[in-house]
């Protein structure tokens, strides 16, 4: 058990590191600053709604997180039903199969799209933050 799980840590890693170093370079710091504060939203309002507020908001890093937690749990993770044949992941896929889920499928993709967030928190700090020596 603990060998899926450091599998599935694995996977988020090496997810999150694809996605924050495909960030446009313009949007990056603010998506890093954004991503920092997503788990707290995501625990106090629910997926469903950070996800139907970023869709919201329409800036580019708030679509790129919406999609980015779209592509974990609708393709990679697969915390809730997955995509069809012709369907591809998108933040308003995802908002409404968060809306269609039962409470089990919603609270495991909630868990789900918190723990991905830990490594795009930590990998954004490591490449757009000023302060960090390594960044850029």
């Amino acid at each position: 058990m603990s060998n899926q799980r450091g599998t599935l840590a694995r996977q988020r890693e090496r997810f999150a590191l694809a996605q924050v170093k495909s960030w446009d370079r313009s949007w990056a710091k603010d998506a890093m600053t954004w991503a920092q504060s997503l788990p707290i939203q995501i625990r106090t309002q629910g997926l469903s709604q950070t996800v139907a507020w970023l869709l919201r908001v329409d800036t580019a890093e708030a679509v790129a997180l919406a999609q980015l937690l779209a592509e974990w749990l609708l393709k990679e993770s697969r915390a809730l039903r997955p995509l069809g044949e012709a369907e591809q992941p998108s933040g308003r896929l995802l908002l409404e199969r968060c809306i269609q889920a039962d409470r089990v499928a919603y609270l495991a993709a909630q868990a789900e799209a918190l723990a991905v967030l830990e490594p795009v928190k930590l990998l954004a700090r490591v490449f757009y933050d000023e302060d960090n020596a390594y960044a850029g």
